[in-house]
């Protein structure tokens, strides 16, 4: 049975880095070396250059180190970014009373929401690991200032909580409804 004082539950998400910043990380370090020796052949001043080429390296890794936190309790989700291991910065918080309609990305639900929007387009949020191998991805549309269509990874266990609090709104397969909690 549903009981909304215990149903906390959370999640952590590591996003894949992208093969871009990947290069423009390699880029920053062959700058840095070939700053150095032009430093020793030329000139100094080359020196500050690769010095530079390598902060930016390192603010680079910063801001792409970072996971997402899912932390679903009573009916609402928190969603927190933790950066470089120790800073937790508040990403969003999501009401279940103002989910529209959640299910995986390609359920047809979803579709059938999408025809009712129209051309009205909601606005679009990503935390997800961007694994096309990792966990099911699934589409979570909020309105409440506007309408936002958000991504996410729910393990199973948060998505049966989830699908208890708002049976209406959420949609998750079968084998999930009939599992024992």
């Amino acid at each position: 049975m549903y009981d909304e004082e215990s149903n906390y539950c959370e999640t952590l998400i590591t996003p894949t880095v992208p093969r871009s910043v990947r290069n423009v990380c390699i880029a920053y370090v062959v700058l840095a070396v070939l700053c150095v020796i032009a430093a020793v052949l030329v000139t100094w001043w080359a020196l500050l250059i690769g010095i530079l080429s390598l902060v930016l390296r390192w603010k680079t890794l910063q801001m792409i180190s970072a996971e997402y936190e899912y932390q679903f309790w009573g009916r609402q989700l928190d969603v927190e970014a933790i950066e470089s291991n120790d800073k937790r910065r508040p990403v969003a918080t999501f009401h279940l009373d103002d989910v529209e309609c959640m299910a995986r990305e390609d359920a047809p639900e979803i579709e059938a929401y999408r025809s009712v929007l129209g051309s009205e387009q909601p606005a679009r949020m990503d935390l997800t690991d961007r694994n096309p191998l990792g966990m099911p991805v699934y589409l979570m549309f909020v309105r409440d200032d506007v309408l936002r269509e958000v991504r996410l990874q729910p393990s199973r266990e948060m998505l049966r909580k989830m699908w208890q609090a708002a049976p209406r709104a959420v949609h998750i397969p079968e084998e999930l409804k009939a599992e024992e909690p």
